[in-house]
């Protein structure tokens, strides 16, 4: 899982997800990376348990006020 954010777009405790297989993890983290966009990349089990913890809010569309500009 890959977290990200757009520091244009996005506050700085916002968190996009990207879900990526072995093969096109490296590829994406360096394309979010190049950017300054990628925040973390995380094991999709870890983020699985985050996530039933309560530990993500502000994670992908859920925990904000609604869509940033970026979903519409």
């Amino acid at each position: 899982m890959l977290a990200w954010n757009n520091p244009k777009l996005h506050t700085p405790e916002r968190r996009k997800t990207w879900l990526a297989c072995e093969e096109h993890r490296e590829h994406l983290s360096s394309f979010l990376g190049a950017r300054g966009f990628l925040k973390d990349v995380v094991p999709f089990a870890d983020w699985e348990s985050s996530r039933a913890d309560g530990r993500t809010e502000g994670t992908g569309n859920g925990g904000g006020s609604g869509p940033s500009a970026a979903d519409r």
